[in-house]
């Protein structure tokens, strides 16, 4: 049954389902059942990450029609999806008493559904059901899974792509800086150097000189990077944990390349005249 739900915090919509129906259905999959005692409590069906326990013990508002509204309070939740159909990817699970009185506001949907090994190369069964149901109104698990790796790749090269050059073209101002400072300073360590500072010492204090100079702008990349990549996530109602590691990994390994070059290229322009 399609219902509006009114959360704290959240206005969507649920696919209503009954108490044994989802059981029969988490028998089959092998989920965790559930076992509510009151009609007025409901459990949440929800894998996304944004939905794990922020609203269980809170109560929900379900809206059928303007008439035809009622409370429940979320005793648990559950991290599967009831089907491949996005109408029930929010799904909450109700006492069989309780959805057989709101069936009587609003009729039922009802869905059937293939259980597909291997579903991410499920492409030809796709294709072979295509031709069998073309008048049916159905979609596949692979054919949203290709969809969604299309349109998250494509976001994913876009953002890397720029990400890539501007943190290039930042590398590059920091080195050509600095080789424009080690030129001007020079003379200075010449001096250092007649005084008797070792060529070592020298060394040791440009590398922890230019050590400061790509740390702040990497940490503030860093700090960018999280906090966008989690906006990210939560615009695209996925986890984004791993590409975030990922990302700061790349940052930190392209600025170590560049303080190195630096570094180098520093201490052969100040430190190895006569």
């Amino acid at each position: 049954i399609p219902a509006r739900g009114i959360l704290p915090g959240l206005d969507t919509h649920f696919a209503l389902i009954s108490e044994s129906n989802y059981n029969e259905l988490a028998r089959i999959k092998g989920w965790d059942k559930v076992n509510m005692s009151k009609q007025e409590e409901a459990v949440i069906v929800h894998s996304d990450y944004d939905f794990r326990g922020d609203f269980v013990d809170k109560k929900v508002l379900l809206e059928l029609d303007e008439k035809s509204k009622q409370e429940f309070y979320i005793v648990g939740r559950r991290p599967y999806k009831l089907t491949n159909n996005s109408n029930t990817w929010n799904s909450l699970v109700l006492k069989d008493e309780t959805f057989k009185q709101l069936s009587k506001a609003e009729k039922p949907n009802f869905l059937r559904a293939l259980i597909v090994d291997n579903q991410k190369d499920s492409q030809t069964l796709t294709a072979e059901l295509g031709r069998i149901l073309p008048a049916y109104s159905w979609n596949s698990y692979y054919s949203e899974y290709m969809l969604n790796m299309e349109q998250r790749g494509m976001l994913m090269f876009i953002g890397g792509f720029l990400g890539l050059v501007i943190l290039l073209a930042t590398g590059s101002i920091i080195y050509f800086r600095q080789l424009n400072e080690a030129q001007k300073e020079e003379l200075n360590y010449q001096i250092l150097r007649n005084i008797g500072v070792s060529r070592s010492e020298i060394h040791a204090s440009i590398r922890k000189q230019l050590l400061y100079v790509f740390l702040f702008p990497l940490i503030v990349g860093i700090a960018h990077s999280w906090v966008a990549l989690m906006a990210l996530a939560n615009l695209l109602v996925t986890n984004l944990v791993t590409s975030t590691i990922i990302t700061i990994a790349v940052y930190t390994l392209i600025y170590l390349i560049y303080y190195h070059l630096t570094v180098n290229s520093y201490n052969r322009i100040v430190n190895a005249g006569n």
